[in-house]
């Protein structure tokens, strides 16, 4: 069986003579795949963005905290595929659905993990920064953001890893492209296989942006290393 995987992703991967047959174009899985990259990507980096910026707002504005905690608590919360069927309604099927759902998930993980990061930061380091004049701007660039970033990157790992299944699932409600409407294609004829292989394709796409997030993680967060080596030693 496994074999078998192997070789439907490898023989379908850019053409299939197949797919036509199922109502699906005759390019192979690779012009889905990137369909669903490109959503999740595109999400995930707008969920990012907002996610980190209402994050780092509510932890140095306490009002903005009471206004974005409730929200950002709810989309956390509730399962975020049940708004598929309403995205896919009020977007349409071009992919815009997909993209929005990945963007409010990525964005209530991020706001959790960039508030609990910069809460947990020991208070003595800004206060030494304040103790050498460093101004309220040069605390928050200097040591309280880069002092979260181990919680950040947490979280975007957490929030892409779940971006794939996300996207996917949203497509095989009522997409027209992409990695999920091949799978209801697929499943439409009962062939395992393809199902399996898809499947295998998404997940190498899936390990390929976790390891591009390690490899950032380690050239940005050098210094963590040297602090718990360091403390290691003592």
């Amino acid at each position: 069986m496994p074999h078998q995987v192997a070789g439907n992703a490898i023989f379908n991967l850019v053409s299939s003579e197949r797919l036509p047959g199922i109502g699906l174009p005759s390019g192979g899985y690779l012009p889905h795949l990137l369909f669903t990259a490109r959503n999740v990507l595109t999400g995930g980096v707008i969920g990012v963005a907002v996610g980190i910026a209402a994050g780092l707002a509510s932890a140095e504005r306490r009002e903005i905290g009471q206004v974005l905690g409730p929200i950002m608590s709810l989309f956390g919360t509730m399962p975020i595929i049940v708004l598929a069927p309403f995205f896919l309604i009020w977007f349409g099927l071009s992919g815009t659905a997909q993209v929005v759902q990945v963007a409010i998930y990525s964005a209530a993980i991020l706001y959790v993990f960039t508030l609990r990061g910069v809460n947990n930061l020991s208070p003595a380091f800004s206060e030494y920064a304040a103790t050498l004049g460093a101004s309220a701007t040069t605390r928050f660039l200097r040591v309280r953001l880069p002092g979260s970033l181990p919680e950040i990157f947490g979280g975007l790992r957490i929030a892409f890893a779940g971006n794939w299944g996300i996207a996917a699932a949203t497509e095989m409600l009522g997409g027209q492209y992409g990695s999920g409407r091949v799978i209801v294609a697929l499943r439409s004829v009962y062939d395992l296989t393809g199902i399996m292989a898809v499947v295998a394709l998404l997940a190498v796409l899936a390990l390929l942006v976790d390891g591009t997030l390690l490899a950032i993680r380690a050239r940005l967060l050098r210094w963590a290393s040297v602090a718990n080596l360091s403390g290691a030693a003592r």
